[in-house]
């Protein structure tokens, strides 16, 4: 399945989405031309572990704050929305994942003009 868009953000808010997965790849090209970031997540299901792709296009920003010490873990909060300039807003960390706007506490974030998601 491939959806666009507004489709995206809804899937993203959904039950049983990338909530209580984990990413397992985070993939940058062409950062100075065209960024594109590719996001690759795996998600528990009941019958087996199913694989998310995110493709963002025409990044506008990312910040996603990896460590040794504190390697990614199971994604316990989700915050994925447009912005009013037509942005696909999600972060991975936010700091209060029912608030419908990007706030400057958010962490672990990423904004660009395209997202397609498959599964």
């Amino acid at each position: 399945m491939d959806i666009q868009g507004l489709d995206v953000v809804k899937y993203l808010n959904g039950h049983n989405t990338v909530r209580d997965g984990t990413l397992v790849s985070l993939f940058v090209r062409d950062i100075v031309t065209e960024p594109v970031v590719e996001l690759v997540f795996e998600v528990p299901s009941k019958e087996s572990i199913r694989t998310v792709k995110l493709e963002l296009r025409d990044v506008q920003e990312f910040d996603y704050g990896y460590t040794k010490e504190n390697p990614p873990n199971v994604i316990e909060f989700v915050k994925c929305l447009m912005t009013e300039t037509g942005d696909f807003y999600l972060s991975l960390d936010p700091y209060d994942e029912r608030e419908s706007f990007i706030s400057d506490k958010d962490n672990d974030y990423f904004r660009s003009t395209f997202v397609k998601l498959t599964t």
